[in-house]
Order: C-alpha cells, then sequence, then structure tokens
C-alpha cells in the first residue's frame, strides 16, 4: 500500500464512527459493507477503524457482519478519536497523555487546547454533518 498523507487514519475513523453515529440514531445495525459504501471507502479500510475502536470498546461487531456503536455517541469525543488514530494510543495509554495535560509551559498548554479544540461529541459532529 502506498504512503497515505498524514491524518488520512483520523479522517476515515470520523467518517466511519460518524456513519455508525447516524445508524445508532436511526437504530440501524448496518452491514460492514453498507458503511464503507456510505463513507466511501474500501471495506479492508473500514474494517480497520472498526477493528480499531472494537479494541477501544467503541464498537462491535455482530454474527452477520454488521457494526454498531456500543457507547452512545456523545460520549465519544473528538479528543479520544484523535489520540486513537493520530497518536495511535492503547486505552490504557491515555493517563500518560492525560498527564502530558497537566504539564506547565508551552508543552502543557498545547494539550490543553487539544482538549478544549476537539471537546465536541461524535453525536455533535454527526448532527453537524447532517
Amino acid at each position: 500500500e502506498r504512503q497515505r498523507p498524514p491524518g488520512a487514519d483520523l479522517v476515515d475513523a470520523l467518517e466511519v464512527l460518524g456513519a455508525l453515529a447516524k445508524a445508532q440514531v436511526h437504530g440501524e445495525v448496518p452491514l460492514l459493507t453498507q458503511v464503507a459504501a456510505r463513507v466511501r471507502l474500501l471495506p479492508y479500510r473500514c474494517e480497520r477503524v472498526l477493528e480499531r475502536c472494537a479494541q477501544l470498546g467503541w464498537t462491535a461487531k455482530t454474527e452477520r457482519d454488521a457494526w454498531l456503536l456500543t457507547r452512545d455517541s456523545g460520549s465519544i469525543r473528538l479528543a479520544d478519536i484523535y489520540r486513537a488514530f493520530v497518536l495511535d494510543q492503547q486505552p490504557a495509554e491515555r493517563s500518560a497523555a492525560e498527564s502530558l495535560a497537566r504539564l506547565s509551559g508551552p508543552l502543557g498548554r498545547h494539550w490543553e487546547h487539544v482538549d478544549a479544540d476537539l471537546a465536541l461529541s461524535l453525536k455533535e459532529l454527526a448532527a453537524r454533518a447532517g
């Protein structure tokens, strides 16, 4: 696979999770192929995002290859998605990022801004996207 531009994994994750958030609102449990088609991603890339989200406890796969959010979309913040898909953190590593946020000086202010700027929830993002 050729080199992907920086941030591509984050964009994929936002698209896929946004599609599942909309499905959650409508009581739908879409198949992998349906999610991939809705967000215009190749199925293997979509599945990669969904499996990563499953490791984080955000999604689950059904027996018929359908996917759903396991949490209310309002409880998943953009900052969480950013950490998972840009910083590539495991859930246990979150405390390390929170420790960074408590740093003083420019680095600490940076992490405060990241959390503040990305405080929007997945539910709010999906609602804005229409």
